[in-house]
């Protein structure tokens, strides 16, 4: 799967309400989605402003078998980071910051 291909997957997941959070211990500045500080839409926002040259794969640090996507557009002179890996038709956020 490429960039094109799972950006398109975390944004339906976003729009069908088909996602959750990574528990970790500073939640409220590292997945403002989590936190209730940034919406469902401003994520998909930022993920339609991301070029492909912004991402990039890895293998999951606790989960090896599973990789995570990092994203990391600039909206309105902030580059944000958005962290998530996919399970089934659900997507898994780990971050959501600038």
């Amino acid at each position: 799967m490429g960039f094109m291909d799972v950006r398109m997957l975390l944004i339906e997941a976003l729009r069908n309400r088909r996602y959750e959070y990574e528990e970790r211990e500073d939640l409220e500045e590292k997945n403002l989605l989590a936190a209730n500080r940034v919406t469902p839409g401003f994520v998909i926002q930022l993920l339609w402003r991301c070029s492909g040259p912004e991402y990039e794969s890895r293998k999951h640090h606790l989960y090896p078998h599973l990789l995570y996507h990092v994203f990391k557009p600039v909206l309105d002179g902030e580059r944000w980071y958005v962290k998530a890996y996919l399970v089934s038709t659900r997507a898994v956020f780990i971050s959501v910051h600038r």
